[in-house]
C-alpha cells in the first residue's frame, strides 16, 4: 500500500509541476492518473480544477486573438464539477467555493 501511495504521490507532484510551467494537458492527465488511483484525493480533484480554469482561460485569450472557436465553456463546466468533488471531501474548502462562484459567473456572461 506504501508503494501505491508513493506512486500516486509523486503522479501528484508531477503534475503540479505542469501545472506551475504552464504545459496544462500534462497536469490534467497527471491529476485525472491520481483520480484514478485515488478518487477521494480532494487536492487532485482542486488542482485538475485549476488546470481546467486555467485551459479555458487560453482557449478566451485564444478566442479573442485569432478569432477561433474554442472551448472555453467545456473547460469550464468542467472545472465546476472539479470543485464540487472537492466540496464532497472538504464542506468548507472556501478556495473552491469561490471558484465555483466565479466559474459561475463567467458562464452566466456567456464567456
Amino acid at each position: 500500500m506504501e508503494k501505491e501511495n508513493k506512486k500516486v504521490e509523486e503522479i501528484f507532484n508531477q503534475g503540479v509541476d505542469y501545472l506551475e510551467n504552464g504545459q496544462l494537458k500534462d497536469a490534467i492527465e497527471s491529476f485525472e492518473e491520481v483520480i484514478k488511483l485515488d478518487a477521494q484525493d480532494a487536492s487532485a480533484h482542486f488542482n485538475l480544477g485549476l488546470a481546467c480554469m486555467r485551459a479555458a482561460r487560453e482557449d478566451i485569450n485564444k478566442k479573442e486573438l485569432y478569432e477561433e472557436k474554442t472551448d472555453e465553456e467545456a473547460w469550464l463546466l468542467r472545472a465546476i464539477s472539479e470543485f464540487n468533488k472537492v466540496l464532497e471531501f472538504e464542506p468548507e474548502n472556501k478556495e473552491a467555493k469561490e471558484n465555483i462562484e466565479a466559474l459561475n459567473k463567467l458562464l452566466g456572461m456567456g464567456v
